[in-house]
């Protein structure tokens, strides 16, 4: 996906965008931000030793493509990007599947980092 955000015109200057931008008194502020362009995508990949079992990695991969602007101001050296990847596994019963992910972020820059957990059914009907 390439995503191409709408202007918030009601946000507060963080103290590392306003350094960013040249202007420590930016701090607290509140301005017009234009976020960055981003490409990302999600990946899969299974192997089902049995019918009902489905064994595999998962993940995704995300980069911003152009710099945020605030008030007009290129925020430079902030774009954000991730690699996640994980165990993936599925168990599949009648109508219903039992679905384990697990995600761990790596090359992470100007985001939060961490991993994710899940467990997913669904229900067909």
């Amino acid at each position: 996906m390439y995503d191409i955000s709408t202007d918030n015109n009601n946000y507060a200057i963080s103290p590392y965008e306003a350094g960013a931008m040249g202007n420590p008194n930016f701090t607290g502020q509140n301005g017009t931000l234009s976020p960055g362009q981003e490409f990302h995508f999600d990946y899969a990949l299974g192997y089902s030793p049995v019918p009902e079992w489905t064994l595999g990695v998962n993940g995704y991969f995300y980069q911003q493509t152009t710099d945020d602007q605030i008030n007009g101001t290129r925020v430079s050296d902030m774009k954000g990007s991730v690699f996640a990847a994980g165990p993936a596994i599925k168990y599949s019963y009648k109508n219903m599947s039992f679905i384990f992910k697990s995600l761990w972020e790596t090359s992470v820059e100007n985001r939060p980092a961490g991993s994710s957990t899940w467990l997913k059914l669904v229900f067909a009907f």
